[in-house]
């Protein structure tokens, strides 16, 4: 990327992700004064996101130059990164248990607390990517809201507005679809959860179905069902959506 003696680079980001927030730090703290960076997130931030891992290899660097790798080693949740799979008739296994240190914060706020909130758009869904003859790109939001970047970067899931200007290959749905479910610590028995399900990532699969869940750094449990679905698939209720999940993976 370049830019002239008299202009500033204007660097949009779109999408509120974690790749995004993370994004917009390293430019914030990073960038040339000379650059100016803006984040227009599709909907509202989620901070609630749970804190990864601190594995070799999965942003170390980045938090580390951005200046925000000790703040994030007192947050994150090393125990998080194990995995067990089993089937129906197979339990966890206990041996996998760790003590379980729950975080008041979480990744998400860790990275928002690094970003000017005049950097921040909440509430702007793009409708649409197109370039300008000047070589930059118009962006319209459904809101009205329009505004033109040098340099758009899709961070916005797999019905990206963004990715047509670099790639003409659209996503391919592969038959899987499902639900999120997610349960606030003081709406369940916390301890009683942990016992059943421990600190890592239970995940349990069979007949074409799979459930697995996670507790959050913030406490906050987790619990994603995938099942074979068309991809319009769309449940309407909570009620329905109970039954539904409970007549495909009973048993």
């Amino acid at each position: 990327m370049s830019s002239d003696s008299t202009a500033h680079l204007h660097i949009t980001t779109i999408g509120c992700g974690m790749g995004g927030f993370a994004l917009l730090v390293t430019l914030h703290r990073r960038a040339s004064p000379r650059r100016s960076t803006k984040e227009i997130p599709a909907s509202t931030p989620t901070p609630t996101s749970k804190a990864p891992p601190t594995s070799a290899g999965r942003g170390d660097s980045a938090l580390r130059e951005d200046g925000l790798q000790e703040s994030f080693e007192k947050l994150s949740r090393p125990e998080a990164d194990e995995m067990s799979l089993a089937a129906s008739s197979r339990r966890v296994p206990h041996a996998t248990r760790r003590a379980n240190p729950f975080r008041g914060r979480t990744f998400g706020e860790l990275l928002l607390d690094a970003i000017p909130p005049h950097l921040i758009h909440c509430g702007h869904a793009l409708s649409s990517a197109c370039r300008l003859s000047n070589g930059q790109h118009k962006l319209p939001f459904t809101n009205g809201f329009t505004t033109a970047s040098d340099f758009p970067v899709g961070l916005d899931g797999a019905s990206s507005h963004i990715r047509p200007l670099a790639s003409q290959t659209t996503p391919t749905f592969l038959d899987v679809n499902g639900v999120e479910i997610s349960c606030a610590p003081e709406v369940m028995k916390l301890a009683e959860t942990v016992e059943k399900i421990w600190n890592g990532t239970p995940m349990a699969m069979q007949n074409s179905c799979m459930l697995g869940a996670q507790i959050n750094g913030d406490g906050r449990l987790h619990t994603y069902a995938w099942l074979r679905k068309p991809e319009l698939w769309v449940i309407s209720n909570s009620a329905e959506a109970k039954a539904g999940l409970l007549e495909h993976f009973s048993g």
